[in-house]
């Protein structure tokens, strides 16, 4: 869901990604959480973030696949 609340579900439907990582940045750029994501969907714990604009970057085998921006209430 986007806007989210206190978990970010990313969905990866049929796509085969390996080895895929997710970055969360803040809005002035500074990582403020990663991981990797190993399930085709994956909870990404946004309960402790202030409300505001995330940048949500994720990469599999350290090429950038996708760009999402997250509104955090």
């Amino acid at each position: 869901p986007n806007p989210v609340k206190d978990f970010l579900i990313v969905d990866f439907n049929s796509e085969k990604l390996q080895n895929a990582k997710y970055q969360l940045f803040d809005g002035m750029g500074r990582i403020i959480n990663q991981g990797e994501l190993k399930n085709v969907k994956n909870d990404i714990n946004t309960s402790t973030l202030n409300s505001g604009m995330y940048i949500l970057s994720i990469t599999s085998e350290g090429t950038k696949i996708k760009t999402f921006k997250i509104i955090k209430n």
